[in-house]
């Protein structure tokens, strides 16, 4: 009895252990698609530049997927087009964001990573900045909830 009981556990750990990424955590714990629309009166109230502030307002979507990629993307007339893309890590409570490339790239900051801690609650992503050089991506990302799109 004692060594089906040891097996039982052990299986269990074993099973939580696959369920989790190396940091410990679910790997799909935040991966979807999150989506925000953001106006001139929130990026401005977020800290963004005059030009940020009346060239970027509108409805973006951030992608998150299961092999650690992250897309921004922007609705257009045409639909979406992606902006954005890179590899992040995701630990416990933090979300670290690589060397990213596209049209709204961090590329003129020379960044090679960003960090910011995060929440989902009720479907609502918040993203809070730890340490980010990239003044327009920081500014997109902290401006508003993103919500978790279905």
């Amino acid at each position: 009895m004692k060594i089906l009981g040891r097996f039982v556990l052990l299986f269990m750990l074993l099973l939580g252990l696959t369920a989790c990424g190396s940091n410990g955590i679910a790997e799909d714990a935040i991966t979807g698609r999150y989506s925000v629309t953001l106006t001139k009166e929130q990026l401005f109230d977020a800290g963004a530049s005059f030009m940020l502030a009346t060239g970027a307002p509108g409805t973006y979507q951030l992608e998150l997927t299961n092999d650690g990629i992250a897309r921004l993307s922007e609705a257009t007339d045409i639909g979406l087009r992606l902006r954005a893309e890179g590899p992040y890590t995701l630990f416990e409570h933090e979300i670290r964001f690589g060397a990213d490339r596209g049209d709204y790239a961090c590329t003129k900051y020379e960044v090679e990573q960003s960090s910011y801690k995060w929440t989902l609650k009720d479907g609502q992503l918040s993203l809070t900045v730890i340490e980010d050089g990239c003044e327009d991506r920081r500014i997109v990302f902290i401006a508003q909830l993103w919500v978790r799109q279905p």
